[in-house]
């Protein structure tokens, strides 16, 4: 210790910060993380949503709305209204948590490599081997969870365009066929969440991110 734990001032400290400074640091992280992926995974909810009432569109067409352009024009505004409102969403919660993804993924690249150098140099059945395997997988684990809902996100986004291609779009009106084609063109942009507004959160990202953490680990020196 930087101080002399005698002073008994300074050993409770030191306890209090060591007993409840990491737990609460802890559940914090904990809380942050799931926060984020639940609004991901809200974001992808609504889309599910979006594409079901694309699916049953001439369903409800044939029982409540037969024959009627103008509901047609109704229930299409509906569409892009939600689509915007989720694109929306996503531009609030990628500027608010933009830097937090670019922080985590900086240091879970860092601690992926000095863990795994260290691995290298420890013994194989010590306690301190098995501690460090524990916190690569956990180090690992938790960016993979912001990559996985990341593009769970891009897919669903996606899907949109192709639901709206999958309808019987040969039977509607000429201006509903018109925002039809503007929702595919949309939805021919996925909704992406960024780190830092330059890397996206997909799983490809994710295997970038094995590959340089090892790329680093091979350029340390070792004896």
């Amino acid at each position: 210790m930087p101080f002399n734990n005698a002073n008994r001032i300074f050993f409770w400290l030191t306890f209090l910060h060591d007993s409840f400074g990491g737990p609460i640091a802890g559940q914090a992280t904990v809380a942050c993380d799931s926060f984020i992926m639940i609004m991901i995974l809200q974001l992808t909810a609504q889309m599910e949503i979006l594409i079901h009432r694309m699916q049953i569109f001439f369903e409800l067409c044939k029982i409540k709305i037969p024959n009627n352009p103008h509901m047609e024009q109704i229930i299409l505004k509906n569409w892009v209204q939600h689509h915007n409102s989720l694109h929306l969403l996503k531009n609030e919660l990628n500027d608010i948590f933009n830097s937090i993804f670019y922080i985590q993924f900086m240091l879970t690249t860092l601690s992926a490599c000095l863990l795994t150098f260290q691995l290298t140099t420890i013994d194989i059945i010590s306690t301190k081997f098995f501690t460090s395997i524990m916190q690569l997988f956990c180090v690992l684990l938790q960016i993979c969870m912001y990559c996985a809902t990341g593009n769970l996100i891009m897919e669903k986004s996606r899907a949109i365009g192709h639901a709206v291609f999958a309808m019987n779009w040969v039977s509607l009106t000429k201006r509903t066929k018109t925002g039809l084609i503007q929702i595919i063109m949309r939805a021919n942009t996925p909704i992406t969440f960024t780190a830092g507004s330059i890397i996206p959160l997909s799983l490809s990202t994710f295997t970038s991110i094995l590959r340089l953490s090892y790329s680093i680990y091979n350029c340390l020196p070792k004896q």
